[in-house]
């Protein structure tokens, strides 16, 4: 093969520091540490924002939240299918697919942009019609406020049978933390690796059970404490509001072990699923996350908004095709790098170059909450890596910074 199939999987969620491999106290992760073994192990990799829109943006454009346009003030993915990582992909012969268990990253907020398929692999609503995340992106887009909101889901509603997709809706709201599982996942990758043939493909993948609400089998909790927990949590903004004990914070920890454990084990099925086939040899495999997760540190529970460590160190493994020796790189990395190698690893010319120092950053904040006794800036935060140095800053209104770099692709 002239040119390798490649696998971006990305661990919602998955904070560095969290991996047996990356030093974590717990053995979380034991298939990761196998794959591993055999890989090159990034040991500074920083994520370009700390939460999902805009992360995702920035892997898919090799470009700043504040270039690509996709943040807190703008939540879709708007860029035409030439500037997107599979649509440059797919013009140079790949074929492309995106199979993502994330509502975020979806065809409702134009995430399918440029992949020639793209699969949101969702719980089952009790009815099939139009899912409620289209009114919701709607609602976002339009900018509607107090009775407009309103107006505006009953129009969506009886634009089809209003009994049905108000169901939905209800339903969705009240199961929205609820993601499909990487079993699920892993069987779309199986069912699509069948029908592929021998193109060479770049293939996306989402994993969301490293998310709240940490729900994980009993088997798998077992491994971590003694005895089931709960923990009440109030999650991201409005946990800066909320005053957790030892207990529930040591519970959510554990639920959060557990469920990363759980994720570990399917991972180590993909790896393995990619043997059977004969696919390795021919597979660059890029593990990774989007963002990591604060759980009680900065008396936070989440993601977003700020640039904390434990929300921007991410994993990033990658094993090439025929290299076996285990190698580990410190210097800094972003999900720039990740992009520009990708599009390096397909042959395809970029002339974009590295900018100065790693950059993280946030565009107000991620939620429309009200924080007490605490302030948050409008524009956002900055955060540079160097070798040396970390500085922060808040983040100017310049020209590009809130609004896309790119021509809205509608």
């Amino acid at each position: 093969m002239t040119k390798p199939n490649i696998l971006l999987v990305v661990m919602d969620s998955v904070s560095a520091d969290r991996l047996s491999c990356y030093g974590y106290h717990r053995s979380t992760t034991p298939e990761i540490d196998a794959f591993a073994e055999n890989s090159t192990v990034y040991e500074n990799a920083i994520a370009n924002s700390s939460w999902t829109v805009p992360t995702h943006g920035t892997l898919f454009t090799g470009r700043c939240p504040s270039e690509h346009g996709a943040h807190a003030c703008h939540k879709r993915f708007s860029v035409p299918d030439s500037y997107a990582l599979a649509g440059r992909l797919s013009d140079n012969g790949y074929r492309t697919v995106g199979l993502s268990t994330n509502p975020w990253i979806s065809t409702d907020f134009d995430y399918d942009t440029g992949f020639d398929d793209f699969q949101d692999v969702r719980v089952p609503l009790p009815f099939d019609t139009k899912r409620p995340r289209e009114l919701y992106q709607r609602i976002d887009d339009e900018d509607y406020e107090g009775l407009r909101k309103y107006v505006e889901a009953g129009k969506w509603a009886f634009e089809g049978n209003p009994i049905k997709r108000t169901l939905n809706t209800i339903y969705d709201r009240r199961q929205q933390d609820n993601y499909a599982n990487a079993d699920v996942l892993n069987d779309r990758v199986a069912t699509w690796l069948e029908q592929n043939g021998d193109r060479p493909f770049f293939m996306f993948l989402n994993y969301m059970d490293a998310h709240e609400p940490y729900n994980p089998p009993e088997e798998y909790l077992s491994k971590f404490r003694k005895g089931d927990c709960s923990a009440d949590i109030a999650w991201h903004l409005r946990s800066l509001n909320e005053k957790y004990s030892s207990n529930e914070t040591e519970c959510i920890n554990d639920r959060y072990d557990a469920c990363l454990n759980y994720l570990d084990e399917r991972i180590g099925d993909l790896i393995e699923l990619l043997k059977k086939r004969g696919m390795a040899d021919d597979t660059v495999v890029i593990l990774t996350a989007d963002h990591g997760k604060c759980l009680g540190e900065h008396d936070y529970m989440g993601v977003g908004t700020f640039l904390y460590d434990e929300l921007v160190q991410i994993p990033l493994i990658i094993s090439h095709p025929g290299e076996s020796e285990p190698k580990t790189v410190s210097e800094y990395v972003c999900q720039i790098d990740i992009h520009n190698m990708i599009l390096r690893l397909a042959g395809v010319e970029h002339t974009r170059g590295h900018q100065d120092g790693v950059i993280s950053e946030t565009l107000g904040p991620h939620q429309d909450v009200t924080v007490h006794d605490q302030t948050l800036p409008e524009q956002g935060l900055r955060r540079i890596e160097m070798k040396i140095t970390t500085s922060y800053g808040i983040l100017q209104q310049e020209r590009s910074h809130n609004r896309p770099l790119f021509p809205n692709k509608h």
